[in-house]
């Protein structure tokens, strides 16, 4: 019957030993959601910059592509009238600023 008492006895131990493993467990589980949320809170100016900063290039680009969409498709072409007409009044030759600025163009 002692074989079967010592049996009982170190099995009550184990389970208490699982028990404290588990709360030691759960504990750890509760630090490190703690710290999850600190580290989450002391981040959120960062993340809040950093979409800021995505918003702005996105704006610069938006920017960007309409002064690029306007100098093709308004400034480019008067541009060419004026060498035209330029180029008609003056025995057909090339004003200089567009000389230079070919010149700058194709290098």
């Amino acid at each position: 019957m002692s074989t079967q008492e010592d049996r009982l006895k170190a099995l009550e131990e184990q389970m208490v030993a699982v028990q404290k493993s588990v709360a030691d467990f759960s504990e750890s589980q509760r630090t490190l959601m703690q710290l999850t949320q600190q580290i989450s809170k002391d981040t959120s100016e960062i993340v809040g910059a950093w979409n800021d900063t995505k918003a702005a290039f996105r704006l610069f680009n938006i920017l960007v592509s309409f002064f690029w969409g306007i100098m093709k498709y308004v400034v480019l072409p008067i541009l060419v009238l004026i060498a035209l007409v330029y180029g008609l009044g003056h025995t057909g030759e090339v004003p200089s600023w567009l000389k230079n600025a070919v010149k700058l163009i194709l290098g």
